[in-house]
């Protein structure tokens, strides 16, 4: 995901948007394409990890709440750089951070959260292949092998790259980790208040 703003706020850094936090609790507005969506949980763990009062402004979607923080009317948000893409390139949205491990190849020039000193807030937008708890164990390996080779395709690789998409497959049981992992890190999100379990 990216930590987009508006230029006109004239904010450089992830930094720049935490110290003028700081320093007007209550005043940022941060949209998001809706209440329990990605953005809104990197929201809660930005705002727990760092300790700044912003208000949430949930959207009925991601392109509406991301043309509310080009227009200027929001302060910030997460989005994906998918659904940021054409804000990026008309010059409508300042690309202030990118999550995970390493820079995006659409915007190579933006520096990740951790290399700014927010690895705590660091939050990624994952997808992965779900199915029915009792599907017998040879379909979920024959599907599980379907996905990965579609993902080795040079085509499908190379449309995911551009998007931003870090490519993983594997095995069911990663996936299976992965989730039980977010999990436990969004559990104290939870305990806080800040996400309602449903």
């Amino acid at each position: 995901m990216v930590w987009a703003s508006n230029p006109s706020r004239g904010f450089k850094s992830l930094k720049d948007v935490i110290s003028y936090a700081k320093a007007n609790p209550g005043t940022v507005n941060w949209a998001s394409p809706g209440t329990g969506s990605n953005p809104h949980i990197a929201l809660e763990m930005l705002k727990l990890a760092t300790g700044i009062d912003v208000v949430h402004v949930p959207y009925k979607g991601a392109v509406q709440a991301l043309t509310e923080v080009a227009t200027g009317q929001v302060h910030a948000q997460y989005a994906s750089i998918a659904s940021a893409e054409p804000f990026i390139k008309s010059g409508r949205l300042k690309v202030l951070g990118v999550s995970g491990a390493k820079r995006q190849t659409p915007i190579p020039y933006v520096p990740t959260f951790a290399e700014q000193g927010l690895k705590a807030a660091d939050s990624t937008l994952w997808f992965g292949f779900l199915t029915a708890a009792k599907t017998p164990r040879a379909l979920i390996q024959k599907l599980n092998g379907g996905v990965n080779q579609a993902l080795q395709s040079a085509d499908v690789r190379s449309r995911l790259e551009q998007l931003g998409v870090e490519i993983e497959g594997g095995a069911p049981e990663k996936f299976s980790a992965l989730i039980r992992s977010e999990a436990a890190r969004l559990a104290p999100l939870a305990k806080s208040g800040a996400l309602q379990i449903e």
